[in-house]
């Protein structure tokens, strides 16, 4: 198990492109008779350009012209945008009696799309293009799965329920129920993957899927083979990746993680960074998704540390970052996204469990943080980074 400090990567070349062609092409003329390779190459430059933009953006750019326009809505260019573009940030808004919404932004903190819903939810899972509340329902006894784009319901479905007596676990450090969603890295099945924790003195849990489709029930499958560990407000999340959805487990002196894997049901356990310890003293350890990795957070109040797991197989840890946070300690932060070719980092903290989320972006170089000035102020619960590109473009008439 290998720790060392991590140098941000290049951008490839592609996306080092100058904005500037863009608006240069806009005044040039197309070339006469036997220019066809000019005109070819042209429109080339330009698909390349536009591809790599944000989608604001290109919802101006469409005035530009009627063959921008065509460009832009073209199905082919909509498939390499997707594939190019920025994920989205999403988050739930509310304000006070009125209506909840779902917004979604861009890395500048752009909301681009709203959906209204019903209820106001602290936290919630992704995954491609799914939204999942297990928090819905009387009394927590369903979870509603949601679809991003239009905010209608895909599924409602029951939990998994407690078979015994419930327990008061207020005062264990083992999380009482948590869910995983994401789909099989083979078959690409939608899964739903609940744990419930039976008793809190023996740690007995109860571990079932659900595959959604038809018919769609719960199933018991393997209990993990450690604890799950709740470190903020007796919840913990699962970090869903390639296929498998990760939980830390902090009964043992080292840090743990323990993943499922959706396609075989069996469970994994990774050997956390070293010399990060579960029991520190004011240390408190989470677990998120970055780039496309599971990142460790290690928050000492006023320094934290990001620790990115660069090889599941081989147990391998980087440190990626190191953030002084100022004179306040802070109560939780989320990497969102690392952003290519600068190094910064995009994310989001709470001072204590009552405040709202901030978005920061931290820059490597200076050492500083920067509010996202144009991100919404009526933010309540965590932020989630859209695992595939919702764009509002294309689900309206243009």
């Amino acid at each position: 198990m290998a720790s060392m400090e991590f140098q941000v990567p290049s951008a490839p070349k592609r996306c080092r492109l100058d904005l500037g062609l863009a608006a240069a092409a806009t005044s040039m003329t197309t070339p006469t008779a036997g220019g066809d390779d000019n005109v070819s190459l042209l429109e080339d430059v330009i698909f390349e350009i536009l591809s790599w933009l944000p989608a604001k953006s290109l919802c101006r750019y469409r005035c530009v012209s009627k063959n921008w326009r065509a460009l832009i809505c073209n199905p082919g260019f909509v498939t390499v945008h997707r594939f190019r573009a920025e994920p989205l940030l999403v988050a739930m808004s509310c304000s006070g009696d009125g209506p909840s919404f779902l917004q979604m932004m861009d890395v500048q903190g752009n909301v681009v799309k709203v959906v209204k819903y019903p209820g106001c939810v602290q936290s919630f899972c992704l995954s491609i293009g799914r939204l999942l509340d297990p928090n819905f329902g009387h009394k927590f006894s369903n979870i509603r799965v949601i679809h991003l784009d239009t905010g209608k319901k895909f599924r409602t479905c029951q939990k998994p329920a407690k078979k015994e007596r419930d327990v008061d676990a207020s005062r264990s450090t083992r999380i009482e129920r948590c869910f995983g969603f994401g789909s099989t890295a083979k078959s690409g099945v939608r899964k739903i993957f609940g744990v419930v924790l039976q008793l809190v003195i023996t740690g007995i849990y109860q571990c079932e899927v659900l595959s959604l489709g038809k018919g769609a029930k719960w199933r018991p499958t393997r209990p993990p083979p450690y604890s799950i560990s709740a470190v903020y407000d007796d919840y913990s999340e699962g970090v869903t990746l390639n296929g498998y959805v990760y939980f830390l487990s902090l009964d043992e002196e080292s840090v743990l993680l323990i993943s499922f894997d959706l396609e075989s049901e069996e469970w994994k356990v990774i050997q956390g960074p070293s010399g990060v310890l579960s029991h520190a003293a004011m240390e408190k350890i989470s677990i998120a998704e970055l780039n496309g990795s599971v990142c460790l957070v290690q928050n000492m109040g006023f320094m934290i540390c990001l620790w990115l797991l660069t090889d599941p197989s081989k147990q391998t840890w980087i440190k990626i970052y190191s953030i002084r946070m100022g004179y306040k300690p802070i109560h939780l932060l989320t990497p969102l996204r690392m952003i290519h070719p600068s190094g910064k980092l995009l994310f989001c903290y709470f001072y204590n469990k009552t405040s709202g989320p901030e978005l920061q972006i931290y820059d490597p170089r200076s050492g500083g943080c920067t509010d996202v000035k144009n991100a919404p102020t009526n933010l309540v619960g965590n932020i989630r980074l859209c695992s595939t590109n919702v764009d509002p473009r294309f689900s309206v008439e243009l």
